[in-house]
């Protein structure tokens, strides 16, 4: 592991890790932390060092705007745009932003603010970052609707699968777990969302990815689910954890809001395989499956599809750009959100009845409804 303290004169930085392991096919995973505000950290896990370091930077400086940004928003509502039809208007801050302390300054704070960075996304282009950003809403808006309703995924099955990438990680994963199961759950069929388990009697874990294209979904997936075990020894290394592992989850309301780990923290504390699996378990009954290569599509044209399926699913969604906490940064960082769609992960803070995304289907039975959705 290689480490260093705060760099330079900057404050927004206190620690820089690099992790990996002595094995030759390990990923690095680069993990930047900031003293003050502990939800203010960047994490990636790339094969290559040079990859790791930029989207762990880049997701720090997203971060950092998204917490500690007084500087450039100093008012209580945000301009966003309809992305259909490019109106725009005001919004509350607290509907993009995941701290807004430094606005309210204790004056007219809104009861029980919570928020997470479903829909945001950053690049250096403003074209990926828009595009990112929307996958980003996808994923998160999808995974959301299928715990509420239960609602029947696609099992992929990857026997004619001739990608090298996707076999590779693959592989990897069964270093750590004994079982990995990939779903298609989205809620509109020109974007794939995938979401991936992975059981094991060592580890287990998620990961979810959305793209336009089957494969680069997969990819991202497969790619999140290591994020669970990547700073771990292999399965050959460890002794079998206890199945009593996963314990009873208590926290008050009051804890959940000020912890920046929440999810992570709900995961790993309530859950073990057997749990996980046993609550998602209306995924893997009678379950469709569908091959890879029938999920190919050709070059979609991002844009095209984004507004087929916006028009589709009859929803108002908003898109904002969130300024830089420093303008040196030329990093363009962008949020989609809808009043109509989840506002974030932990549902146990809103009623997803109150939501017009919930009924996409017609009327449904929200079997899940205030109950924070599993996912790391």
């Amino acid at each position: 592991m290689y480490s260093w303290a705060q760099l330079g004169s900057s404050k927004l930085i206190s620690s820089f890790h690099v992790n990996k392991s002595m094995f030759k096919e390990s990923a690095y995973v680069t993990t930047i932390y900031n003293k003050k505000y502990p939800g203010v950290m960047g994490a990636s896990i790339k094969n290559n060092l040079n990859s790791s370091l930029k989207a762990a930077c880049g997701e720090h400086i997203e971060r950092v705007a998204l917490y500690n940004n007084p500087k450039y928003i100093k008012k209580r509502t945000i301009q966003a745009f309809n992305i259909i039809n490019g109106d725009i208007n005001e919004f509350p801050v607290e509907t993009v932003l995941l701290s807004v302390d430094s606005i309210f300054q204790s004056k007219g704070m809104p009861d029980n603010f919570y928020n997470d960075s479903c829909g945001v996304a950053s690049h250096l282009s403003s074209k990926e970052a828009i595009n990112n950003s929307f996958l980003e809403f996808m994923e998160r808006q999808s995974l959301i609707y299928n715990w509420l309703t239960c609602s029947p995924g696609k099992l992929v099955c990857l026997d004619e699968c001739k990608n090298k990438e996707i076999l590779k990680l693959l592989d990897k994963q069964y270093s750590f777990v004994d079982k990995v199961f990939i779903f298609e759950i989205s809620i509109h069929p020109l974007c794939k969302v995938i979401l991936v388990f992975g059981f094991g009697e060592k580890y287990f874990g998620m990961g979810l990815g959305a793209d336009f294209h089957a494969e680069e979904a997969i990819l991202k997936a497969l790619t999140e689910l290591e994020m669970c075990y990547s700073n771990s020894l292999n399965k050959y290394y460890v002794e079998k954890k206890d199945e009593t592992s996963a314990l009873e989850f208590n926290m008050s309301e009051e804890e959940m809001y000020k912890d920046p780990h929440f999810y992570a923290n709900y995961f790993f504390r309530k859950y073990d395989a057997k749990k996980l699996k046993h609550v998602y378990a209306y995924l893997f009954d009678n379950v469709e499956t569908v091959k890879i290569k029938e999920m190919w599509v050709d070059e979609p044209d991002q844009y095209d599809y984004m507004k087929k399926i916006l028009y589709d699913l009859n929803l108002n969604i908003y898109g904002c750009y969130i300024p830089n906490a420093n303008n040196f940064y030329k990093t363009k960082i962008f949020k989609v959100f809808s009043p109509d769609c989840y506002p974030h992960l932990n549902n146990k803070f809103y009623d997803a009845k109150d939501y017009k995304i919930s009924y996409l289907n017609g009327e449904v039975v929200l079997r899940n409804n205030m109950e924070p959705v599993p996912f790391p």
